[in-house]
């Protein structure tokens, strides 16, 4: 369920159709993975909220309430890792490696 939610570091692929089919044949919606999170915690941060609505109407709201306020409490970031790129160092390294 949570590579539904979220399959990416990144972000998703909204595909709403099939949490829908996933929720309605039996995943469960309220597992949580190592860090403690439920698929409708990652959906939270997902500005589009496409996925969330689909929580909101599949599960019980007191289940949603309770995910909020996880959410508020805990600080997840679903941001790519910024890496810094030298790509003119990084091209002369490799035209010395390929020198015979």
């Amino acid at each position: 369920m949570h590579y539904i939610v979220s399959p990416l570091p990144f972000g998703s692929y909204e595909n709403a159709d099939l949490l829908r089919r996933a929720i309605d044949d039996g995943f469960s919606a309220t597992c949580r993975d190592n860090q403690g999170l439920a698929p409708y915690d990652y959906a939270l941060k997902q500005e589009s909220g496409v996925l969330k609505r689909v929580f909101e109407e599949k599960l019980k709201p007191e289940d949603l309430k309770v995910r909020d306020e996880i959410m508020e409490v805990d600080d997840v970031v679903m941001e790519p890792a910024v890496q810094k790129v030298n790509f003119e160092a990084d091209a002369r390294a490799y035209l010395e490696d390929i020198q015979i």
